[in-house]
């Protein structure tokens, strides 16, 4: 981040804000895969306030997606170096959603059947964990360790994530996946159609993050980027009205703001 672009997120220029909501119900959006990390300075505010407009409390990133994401030669000995560059490059963003009063939800890995198996040691997302907050701090930031249980990672690693993870930031700032924590106040977990709603309290997330749920969202497949308005608002609206927070996962690649504006009614008309 330049030095005139730190000031302006400093001095909060040109950009909507909201009072923070560290309490009740959530509604998250979010980029798909690495897309959040090649916005400009520009682009990051522009999506930023309109979040804001539309009504969310705020935005979902990833620091390791997949390896599949990556160019296909790419060898696992370079996660570290990648999680380094994806740390820095969410500084702005962080900084972006605390002046907006936005929180900043972080997946620290989502592990998928076909990546990260050969993968020796957890060392890549811990150290990924420990910049973080040594870089950024807390306030606004919920870190969610390790996303997805499939056999890519071992058992022995996920945990090690965890543990690290649960041990840095404190219990209001975890996210644990599919089932309740003591170290973690939120929980998430990932739906399979929009049209049936989760039904807890708002410390649990219904994240729109499984291939069912994702074909029914786009015309065009699980990374499609032709939305189905109606699915997305029912997704949403009805999950709300369940008591629950919802976070719109592979929200889109690139900014869709007709969409953001659609569900913003939705979200205006749940209260949240």
């Amino acid at each position: 981040m330049s030095f005139i672009n730190f000031l302006l997120s400093l001095f909060g220029i040109n950009g909507a804000s909201r009072k923070f909501k560290a309490e009740g119900q959530q509604v998250f959006a979010g980029f798909l895969a690495y897309d959040w990390s090649r916005q400009s300075y520009s682009e990051t505010r522009e999506y930023v306030s309109a979040c804001v407009k539309a009504g969310f409390t705020g935005i979902t990133f990833e620091l390791m997606e997949r390896m599949a994401d990556w160019p296909r030669g790419e060898q696992v000995a370079d996660v570290a170096k990648r999680m380094e560059e994806q740390v820095d490059k969410i500084g702005i963003w962080i900084s972006e959603c605390r002046r907006a009063g936005l929180w900043a939800r972080i997946i620290i890995n989502n592990s998928n059947a076909d990546v990260n198996r050969t993968l020796k040691s957890p060392s890549p997302f811990v150290t990924a964990v420990a910049d973080l907050k040594s870089k950024y701090g807390q306030k606004q930031i919920l870190v969610l360790p390790v996303s997805e249980k499939d056999s890519d990672l071992s058992e022995v690693y996920r945990l090690a994530i965890i543990k690290y993870c649960e041990s840095a930031f404190d219990r209001r700032n975890t996210i644990a996946y599919s089932s309740r924590r003591p170290d973690a106040l939120w929980f998430e977990t990932h739906m399979k159609d929009p049209g049936i709603p989760a039904k807890d309290n708002w410390q649990h997330i219904a994240v729109s993050d499984t291939g069912d749920i994702l074909r029914k969202l786009h015309e065009d497949g699980v990374t499609g980027q032709k939305p189905v308005i109606l699915a997305w608002e029912n997704f949403v609206r009805n999950n709300l009205a369940g008591g629950v927070s919802v976070c719109c996962y592979a929200f889109h690649k690139k900014p869709n703001y007709n969409l953001i504006e659609r569900l913003g009614k939705v979200i205006k008309s749940a209260g949240v």
